[in-house]
């Protein structure tokens, strides 16, 4: 999917928590989204009209700024870049000290995972 960020002025950043999921996983516009690397990002969604229409309705610049807005708000101790061109950007979504990380899919802050 490298095709479909290129030209965007950032990097795609990661995380310890680097799995984005949209809606429910029966819902017809369920996505999934995880970087790959700086460059590539991986889409999954249940058909190719739905992630057609995913990728042709978001420039690459916004695609990645979704991205790395979700990786950054999500991150529990850590998120990477390429470098820190982007830490400002990180700063202001990362959770402050002491506060619970915003649930996800799996990792610490949901029920029984160990911290």
């Amino acid at each position: 999917m490298s095709r479909f960020v290129e030209g965007a002025p950032h990097s795609l950043l990661t995380s310890d928590r680097p799995l984005i999921s949209t809606h429910g996983w029966k819902d017809p516009r369920a996505a999934l989204l995880f970087p790959l690397s700086p460059t590539k990002l991986f889409v999954a969604t249940n058909g190719r009209e739905q992630t057609a229409r995913l990728l042709q309705r978001n420039s690459p610049n916004a695609l990645v700024r979704y991205v790395n807005d979700q990786i950054a708000r999500c991150a529990v101790d850590f998120v990477i870049g390429t470098n820190d061109s982007q830490l400002p950007f990180v700063e202001r979504r990362l959770r402050n000290f002491g506060e619970e990380p915003i649930p996800g899919p799996i990792g610490k802050g949901q029920p029984n995972c160990p911290s």
